[in-house]
């Protein structure tokens, strides 16, 4: 709901400046609507230490986020709490640059916290009818980027084409505005919707950019589940996400060899903080065909999140005129608070394990997600024509620009009386229709159980990669010179270790 403040003025604000917003940020809601529909349920060591498979064995409380039904798998009252630590080091390389850049962030954090509650009941169809109630988490944000090199082009030649048959009282109030407003780009006296900058398009300039990403999804989960005759385990969880996002980046363009005339140094910065909720329905249920084999099916409703970014922008730039330094004070952006709907996809999830006696288990999940269900919606209450056409526009980038994808999970544990080992693998697709490669992860751990407490570490590598486009240009052609797209290319290691601790009782 938007906040009532001066309700018309503040409509007429709202609409400006979320048209400019979605406008401008029209890859940053793609990339938003991948980043918020990829789920990783690896809430406890012992779950990523068999590659995060448990769903047809459960026992386990992150089956509460994946297949609750295995919460009918519990034979006691339990507590759980994992604290993790991770270490995310990212590459990255400018194409047509001069190398490539590695920075490193550290994130600790609490993946689990979780109370099962177990009741046997008295009807002799119903074996157990177990309750669960705690946190897990769904994703971890947390990234650092930095990339720096000589590439042709500037970051101008997108703020030109914004600017581009508009009067300076009528620009973007994001980008175009602060750049004219820093004197980054200017328009010509004698027509004052066509305008310059101090490039050309053949021009090379130092480009250097900071990203750092923090933020994640932790999903507060009420599950139900019941045992019927130790053959069937049903289940449902009730799940309301809470869903975190800040995004700081600070761009920059320099001239060191002083090849550009009048140009000396250009800054442009981003930040944007997305927060809200969530809510969600998981339904499962697992089947023992044999002591040994058993099968597990989990169908997860779309989230629906309402969510709230703030945003803001910043210009500053360095130039020399008439022999004289300009270095003139940042020109900044209005900031943004701007109220939207999103929805995930549906999800499928099959699953199987093996028991093999008191010898341990193997256990395998396959998950299906169309990515192109992502789905984004402002209030029907406020919205104009205008706001659902470029919502619409935005929803047909998410239908051809995503698509459907499998993610599998492996894993197995091996049992040394008290002591367990083991391991696990994980291959997930990406949610771009354009890339065809796997992310993967290894994982190793062990635990050791007690009669009354229970310990589990975890290790966890993981391997990713992502295209970064610094900024996007729609013409891709300055002046009849065709203009070079910026494009970093990202590799990103995760290693993750964990400790759960638990408590039967």
């Amino acid at each position: 709901m938007w906040k009532p403040i001066n309700k018309i003025m503040k409509r007429i604000f709202l609409l400006i400046t979320s048209l400019c917003f979605i406008n401008s940020l029209s890859a940053q809601t793609l990339a938003d609507a991948a980043r918020f529909s990829v789920f990783d349920v690896n809430s406890t060591a012992r779950s990523v230490g068999v590659g995060g498979g448990l769903s047809a064995l459960g026992g386990d409380f992150s089956t509460l986020s994946v297949n609750p039904a295995g919460l009918a798998l519990y034979r006691g009252r339990e507590f759980t709490f994992t604290p993790s630590l991770v270490f995310i080091n990212s590459d990255a390389e400018l194409e047509g640059g001069q190398g490539t850049q590695s920075d490193q962030k550290t994130n600790f954090n609490f993946s689990n916290i979780g109370l099962v509650f177990h009741k046997r009941p008295t009807s002799t169809r119903w074996t157990t009818a177990n309750f669960g109630v705690g946190f897990n988490r769904l994703a971890n944000f947390h990234q650092k980027i930095t990339y720096e090199g000589v590439t042709r082009g500037s970051i101008t030649d997108r703020w030109l084409e914004l600017a581009d048959g508009f009067s300076p009282n009528q620009l973007d109030a994001f980008e175009a505005r602060p750049a004219y407003d820093a004197f980054a780009i200017g328009e010509f006296q004698n027509d004052p919707t066509f305008y310059f900058s101090d490039f050309v398009p053949d021009d090379q300039v130092l480009k250097t950019q900071n990203i750092t990403r923090k933020g994640s999804i932790n999903e507060l989960v009420f599950s139900f589940a019941g045992n019927i005759k130790e053959r069937v385990m049903v289940g449902a969880t009730v799940g309301i996400p809470f869903l975190r996002f800040e995004e700081n980046k600070t761009y920059e363009e320099s001239d060191p060899d002083n090849a550009i005339p009048e140009f000396n140094f250009l800054r442009y910065s981003e930040n944007l903080e997305t927060s809200g909720t969530g809510i969600n329905l998981k339904l499962g249920a697992i089947i023992r065909f044999t002591q040994a084999f058993r099968l597990g099916l989990a169908i997860h409703t779309p989230t629906a999140f309402q969510l709230t970014d703030n945003f803001n922008t910043s210009v500053a730039y360095d130039f020399d005129a008439n022999s004289m330094n300009e270095s003139q004070p940042p020109a900044d952006s209005p900031l943004l608070d701007f109220e939207y709907n999103f929805r995930t996809p549906w999800r499928f999830i099959g699953s199987a394990g093996i028991v093999v006696g008191k010898i341990g288990f193997l256990t395998g999940e396959v998950e299906y997600v169309n990515y192109t269900g992502s789905k984004y919606t402002v209030n029907a209450d406020i919205a104009t024509p205008t706001d659902q056409s470029i919502i619409d526009r935005v929803n047909g980038t998410i239908d051809n620009q995503l698509e459907s994808n499998l993610n599998f999970r492996f894993g197995g544990e091996v049992a040394l009386q008290k002591y367990r080992l083991r391991g696990g693998l994980n291959l997930s697709g990406t949610p771009y229709a354009d890339d065809s490669s796997l992310d993967s992860s290894l994982s190793l751990g062990a635990g050791v159980r007690w009669k009354k407490i229970f310990l589990d570490i975890a290790y966890r590598r993981s391997m990713d990669n992502e295209v970064y486009v610094p900024y996007v240009i729609g013409d891709q052609e300055v002046n009849g010179v065709e203009i070079s797209e910026q494009q970093v290319n990202i590799d990103a290691v995760r290693n993750k270790f964990m400790i759960t601790m638990g408590v039967r009782f």
